[in-house]
């Protein structure tokens, strides 16, 4: 019995996605996954903004979000500071820092914020919080795992300012907990894998 032109189209079709990988990735606002160990950071999306778009693409996203306002980093003009939109359109919280290095066209690494908790879904939100910080945490156990290092990345005793960050070589993420004499809060980033 010969399979008919259709049966064979849709054979096909399903061969070159199953060899294709993920069309889409897992997007921290929407998919609230058990785990991210396994994963790889160019399997997350942050409101559609994924690592590796240029600048251009980058613009277009935030020019067509209803809920979000990109600025350019004066200090650091490839980099840009995107916010959350209030309902007067008016700029609200930091919602993300999206990162190109100097004289590279793919962005190399997106900062989530503590304002832009409220949109990530509830096992990405935790990620903002010291759970994600804390090695007897059973979430971050299972989550994320145990970072491969830590460093501490800031350090200014005399306004009693240290950041630590942890880092998943494997996963992509960066976890930094912000200690200040006003008040501590975690932060993470999804970054490029190191060659």
């Amino acid at each position: 019995m010969k399979p008919s032109v259709k049966t064979a189209r849709l054979y096909f079709l399903a061969v070159i996605l199953a060899f294709s990988g993920p069309a889409i990735a897992i997007e921290l606002t929407k998919d609230n996954p058990k785990t991210l160990i396994g994963t790889r950071p160019s399997d997350y999306s942050v409101s559609g903004i994924r690592l590796g778009i240029t600048h251009e693409q980058a613009w277009r996203i935030l020019e067509k979000s209803n809920s979000l306002i990109g600025v350019k980093d004066d200090a650091n003009p490839s980099r840009i500071y995107v916010y959350s939109k209030n309902k007067d359109g008016s700029k609200g919280n930091s919602a993300l820092y999206l990162i190109w290095e100097p004289e590279v066209a793919k962005m190399q690494s997106i900062t989530v914020f503590q304002g832009y908790s409220g949109e990530l879904s509830p096992n990405f939100r935790r990620l903002l919080t010291f759970e994600a910080v804390d090695n007897n945490s059973e979430f971050k156990r299972k989550f994320v795992g145990y970072a491969n290092r830590s460093n501490i990345t800031l350090d200014i005793p005399s306004i009693n300012l240290k950041f630590t960050t942890y880092f998943y070589d494997d996963i992509g993420l960066e976890i930094t907990h912000q200690h200040s004499s006003d008040e501590d809060r975690v932060v993470f980033a999804i970054t490029q894998l190191k060659p």
